[in-house]
């Protein structure tokens, strides 16, 4: 049996994405007012990036190495 994500066309979870999206930066925006670089682009990128390399062990050991 499908989810119901798995039921939803893919323009409709575009859509649902891009509501999120949206949703989140106000979210942000709200809570913590005059933070800047959370803008629609750049919360999708964070999230391509989340998707490519979550659960990239060799990733997340170098990540541990960085000094910032």
């Amino acid at each position: 049996m499908k989810s119901d994500d798995q039921k939803l066309s893919p323009a409709v979870r575009e859509l649902e994405n891009t509501a999120s999206v949206n949703a989140f930066e106000d979210l942000i925006q709200n809570r913590y007012v005059g933070i800047r670089g959370f803008l629609p682009a750049n919360i999708w990128r964070m999230r391509q990036f989340y998707e490519t390399y979550n659960g990239n062990e060799k990733l997340a050991t170098l990540l541990r190495e960085l000094t910032w």
